[in-house]
């Protein structure tokens, strides 16, 4: 069973120094992404929330969306991507569609989203990320900065992910995903074109563990764009 959740619980913090994010001047090696995004998934849990439970990312490219996602699969809740463009009915409609338990948001979007908090009653965290927290928010980094200890989870291949659409016709739509698909879809941990993919997570995480040389993504669009 292979869900990116279970592969980044399995993993841990092993590959240790090895950067995980690059961006601009800033690089987050693995140890650190692993623990701030076990941090992130025991805050998510204290606020109670919980499996199956949807993460709403209203944020730019950066270190803290990625950090969030993985966060989200370690405690078996589900990622939904917001477009930072939406305002008004638009922004409300996908949150509340979703339903949305925790809100992870940029600073600059702090205000549109207190004028929308009243009809969001189902949101149990709201995390600010950059700036200074309003009373209604708590603060990313001091969240991402708490307990590390690992995020342990019985994680299935159902484990989902949803994609929202642009509403090009009518309000965004959302697309549901399972997490074992997808990983299928991309190779199913398969390190190159014609090589066998692992046969159990366990080899999946000794490959990646031995693998000196570890292949860069470099991420053009949106992350929002899912």
């Amino acid at each position: 069973m292979m869900t990116f959740g279970a592969i980044l619980q399995a993993l841990g913090g092993t590959l240790g120094a090895a950067p995980a994010l690059i961006h601009g001047d800033t690089v987050i090696d693995w140890q650190t992404f692993d623990r701030r995004s076990n941090a992130l998934a025991h805050g998510f849990a204290a606020a109670g929330a919980g499996p199956g439970d949807k993460v709403a990312h209203l944020m730019r490219n950066s270190p803290a969306y990625l950090t969030t996602t993985a966060a989200a699969f370690k405690a078996r809740m589900v990622h939904v991507n917001v477009n930072y463009r939406y305002t008004g009915e638009e922004l409300r409609y996908i949150l509340d569609n979703s339903d949305a338990a925790v809100v992870v948001f940029d600073a600059e979007f702090a205000e549109l989203l207190e004028r929308l908090m009243p009809s969001l009653p189902q949101v149990k965290l709201w995390l600010q990320v950059g700036g200074r927290a309003p009373e209604w928010a708590q603060d990313f980094d001091a969240v991402a900065s708490a307990d590390a200890a690992p995020f342990h989870a019985a994680h299935d291949a159902g484990d989902q992910l949803f994609i929202y659409t642009g509403g090009t016709t009518g309000m965004p739509k959302g697309v549901i995903w399972e997490q074992s698909a997808i990983f299928t879809l991309m190779g199913a941990g398969s390190s190159m074109a014609g090589e066998a993919p692992p046969a159990s997570l366990a080899e999946h995480v000794a490959r990646c563990q031995a693998a000196e040389a570890r292949r860069k993504a470099l991420v053009l669009p949106p992350l929002m764009h899912g």
